[in-house]
């Protein structure tokens, strides 16, 4: 299917992108529909990977994942040999240095790919060492895949650098937000306190205890829990529980 594609889009490859996110993304919610439906699987918000552990949306997944990885290597490949046409034709200095660079990132996307395959292939609930380790090719090599390209796309640049003005200033949007937003996961917390200067008083029947990480961790605010853990949760999310 994934060959039949890629000839179908020899003249469009600009659609290889946007099927490859859409057919992933699809998968996501396809399993979710099927589990949901099963009653395999919590409505609100579920790991992607619980929403895959049993027959048949863990079937489903895996073959439309497999595509999926499948369409996403093909995307490597091309952004590579795109990149390395590139610094033929325009005799970048140093091109020899930044074709490796351009080598170690098809070699970090494939393994990536690879990675996304073995998530899905491997349910965290019957083989977790290679779930977790698929986990970690895909979003710890795959961040890694994400920063190489950019330092290629950066050094390519053209003198028009409206494109890394805009990219520039919506990521600091985004950042003042996201310090703004962590700011309001201590409502909950300080629900449960009166300020008595220079000391607070603490109503302890007010806090909402909740063991997540270690029996002896305690938080009274799931949201204030999810923000402080977000990193592992994002590599490793279902070893936490």
């Amino acid at each position: 299917m994934s060959l039949a594609c890629l000839v179908f889009l020899r003249r469009r490859l600009f659609l290889l992108p946007i099927i490859t996110a859409a057919w992933i993304i699809a998968s996501f919610f396809i399993s979710y529909a099927v589990a949901l439906n099963s009653g395999t699987v919590e409505p609100f918000f579920p790991y992607i990977s619980y929403t895959a552990i049993d027959a048949p949306e863990r079937c489903i997944f895996g073959q439309l994942i497999n595509i999926g990885a499948l369409l996403l290597g093909m995307n490597v490949w091309i952004r590579y040999l795109y990149l390395k046409e590139i610094f033929q034709l325009k005799k970048v200095p140093s091109s020899i240095r930044w074709q490796r660079i351009n080598i170690a990132g098809i070699t970090l996307g494939i393994l990536s790919a690879l990675g996304i395959s073995m998530v899905a292939n491997f349910q965290t609930v019957v083989l977790r060492i290679p779930h977790y380790f698929g986990a970690g090719l895909a979003f710890i090599l795959g961040t890694a895949y994400i920063w190489i390209q950019t330092l290629l796309s950066w050094k390519l640049r053209t003198s028009n650098l409206r494109g890394f003005y805009l990219t520039s200033t919506i990521t600091e949007w985004l950042v003042a937000t996201s310090v703004l937003t962590f700011t309001l996961t201590f409502t909950k917390d300080f629900r449960a306190i009166e300020l008595e200067s220079p000391r607070v008083k603490v109503n302890f029947d007010k806090i909402e205890v909740c063991s997540i990480l270690l029996a002896f961790y305690f938080c009274s605010s799931e949201e204030h829990f999810f923000c402080d853990f977000f990193f592992l949760n994002l590599f490793f999310p279902e070893a936490l529980f």
